[in-house]
């Protein structure tokens, strides 16, 4: 079980949230120390730390005389997992973002594997590539093995940068979509024959040619994923309606 949160992180977290889900806008004000210490009924030393950790996030910024809101453009990749968090089930919009960067990344590395990667790395690759092509393979095989592979391809791509943005992506991302595998699934036919194709280029060590076969295939579970979580929220709206007419 984790630990409770301390006052400080309680005070963050609530402010966080204040100004993600638009309280205040970039360029206003935050509250005084004392305001704030009568809000959360603390110490104004526990509203201080608070604060700290809200600019470590780059969404406030403490100068002489108060504390402004920041722009979200200015904020740390911190901040993804909580604006996914904002809503259930999360803005089609941001995991879209997300999806493009995340996406964006495995294609890279896998473009630098196949020119860094040992012959030990590939074999691996091609290992997983072919239980990934498996028919009938569920959401979250598919999900697991998917996330070996691109996984093996980061360690592969020898970027040491590639590998920590990769990571710190993945682990917001991981928690918010946590047992929804299928946001991350492509159809059987889409996943066998891109799949098969990629194989053929990564054994032979062809990256511009994996590069864009994981292009094309991103990109139709990103549009899957997107489409998916629209119906999500149009049911929860009409169900939401149905509960207020009855």
């Amino acid at each position: 079980m984790p630990p409770p949160d301390s006052q400080s992180d309680r005070i963050a977290r609530d402010l966080r949230s204040d100004i993600l889900n638009g309280r205040y806008q970039p360029g206003d004000r935050l509250p005084s120390e004392r305001a704030l210490a009568e809000r959360f009924e603390v110490q104004r030393g526990a509203v201080r730390e608070g604060l700290k950790k809200v600019e470590q996030l780059g969404l406030a910024s403490i100068q002489p005389g108060g504390v402004r809101v920041c722009p979200l453009e200015k904020a740390s990749l911190d901040i993804v997992g909580h604006l996914m968090a904002l809503s259930s089930p999360p803005d089609p919009e941001i995991v879209g973002m997300v999806f493009e960067v995340s996406a964006s990344l495995g294609i890279l590395a896998a473009r630098l594997a196949t020119e860094r990667g040992t012959d030990e790395q590939i074999d691996h690759c091609l290992e997983l590539l072919s239980e990934l092509a498996a028919p009938n393979l569920g959401a979250s095989e598919e999900y697991e093995i998917m996330t070996r592979l691109i996984d093996t391809l980061v360690e592969a791509s020898q970027n040491l940068v590639l590998e920590l943005a990769h990571r710190a992506l993945r682990t917001q991302f991981i928690t918010q979509i946590e047992g929804h595998a299928e946001l991350l699934s492509a159809s059987n036919e889409m996943r066998i024959s891109g799949v098969s194709a990629v194989k053929k280029a990564l054994k032979d060590r062809d990256g511009p040619a994996v590069a864009e076969l994981l292009n094309d295939l991103s990109t139709q579970v990103r549009t899957k994923a997107i489409l998916i979580l629209h119906n999500q929220i149009k049911e929860k709206q009409e169900t939401k309606r149905a509960g207020e007419a009855s």
